[in-house]
């Protein structure tokens, strides 16, 4: 799973160095005819395209639409603190999905420990609890910012991994709730 930060670009490098050969898995937040211009996406194909030089072959990139799962969660009106834990979940079932097309049985992250919401111990794991069959990697979960910082200007992936992009679905949920708020006027 490759958001494109800092710590996706290092996660891939470690297992690199490891001589597994990746297929990256990309979630964005456009809408499927804004995604050829997204900032995101020239992102992540960047920092990938920087890893390709510690690789034999060229990189498998998946591009998620990661807007029609945010978009399915506001329509079911759900709990707003448990936003991270339900987009985690469905970016973890959609990887679990790929990794059974393509004979994959390893998800690797970035995630450090304690970092957002979602990277709990506890957290983490009721989210890798929809991927049964995948053993999930965290290359990254020892180190701390700094280190992973290093790491990424030692391989060159810091610049294009520090460029501001909205990260996070909850800009897109908070723009998806107001466009459909009611204004009256009593």
């Amino acid at each position: 799973m490759y958001s494109g930060g800092t710590d996706s670009p290092v996660a891939l490098y470690l297992i690199l160095k490891q001589g597994l050969e990746p297929i990256a898995i990309h979630f964005h937040f456009y809408s499927e005819d804004s995604i050829k211009n997204a900032p995101a996406k020239l992102k992540a194909l960047e920092g990938l395209r920087l890893l390709t030089r510690f690789t034999k072959e060229p990189i498998t990139t998946y591009l998620i639409p990661h807007s029609v799962v945010l978009d399915a969660y506001l329509d079911k009106d759900l709990p707003s603190k448990q936003f991270c834990i339900f987009c985690r979940r469905m970016m973890f079932r959609m990887a679990g999905e790929i990794g059974k097309r393509e004979g994959i049985r390893v998800l690797v992250t970035g995630e450090v420990l304690g970092e957002k919401a979602s990277q709990t111990p506890e957290n983490m794991r009721v989210i890798e609890k929809v991927v049964p069959d995948m053993l999930v990697l965290r290359p990254c979960i020892g180190l701390n910012k700094l280190e992973i910082e290093s790491i990424a200007r030692e391989i060159g992936t810091y610049q294009s991994s520090i460029q501001k992009i909205p990260s996070c679905g909850a800009e897109h949920l908070v723009k998806k709730a107001l466009d459909r708020a009611e204004i009256l006027f009593i």
